[in-house]
């Protein structure tokens, strides 16, 4: 899919500053439209949406990365930028990454509080037995194991 001009905002002019402009430069631009078009200097109807535009464009090209997403914009690749963004969005990683780390993931705490109670029920049954094994039917000879191999 093609960008026409008309869809995207030109930013470079309106700073008026060239597409290979520096940082510095695009600031001086910024500074100089802004001391002239700031709402509480300029009286014009339309001082604080040019305001806003300026900011818009500086806020664009002072940053490296958006410059250079910003710049491939204009060269006509948007259905790359909207694959690209659709692909790299952080809810989409963030949804992404649980996915694929989901069955290495620990248990869920609920689950671990259940095993805990479940394993500390089991000890709580194996002492119990243990010991009416070894204080009530152990000395009367119930389980005397001896008595057994005396008599065979």
């Amino acid at each position: 899919m093609q960008v026409s001009k008309d869809a995207v905002k030109d930013y470079y002019n309106i700073l008026g500053v060239p597409t290979t402009a520096s940082q510095e430069e695009i600031k001086a631009a910024w500074k100089k439209l802004v001391k002239e078009w700031h709402p509480d200097v300029c009286r014009r109807a339309d001082a604080q949406s040019r305001f806003i535009e300026f900011s818009e464009a500086y806020h664009v090209l002072q940053d490296e990365y958006a410059r250079r997403r910003y710049d491939y914009l204009l060269q006509g690749n948007l259905h790359d930028l909207i694959y690209y963004r659709n692909r790299r969005d952080f809810r989409n990683c963030q949804d992404e990454a649980r996915d694929q780390a989901e069955p290495f993931a620990a248990p869920p705490p609920e689950y671990l509080v259940g095993l805990m109670l479940q394993t500390a029920i089991s000890l709580a049954q194996y002492m119990f037995l243990s010991w009416i094994n070894a204080f009530l039917l152990y000395p009367f000879g119930y389980l005397d194991s001896s008595e057994n191999i005396k008599s065979s």
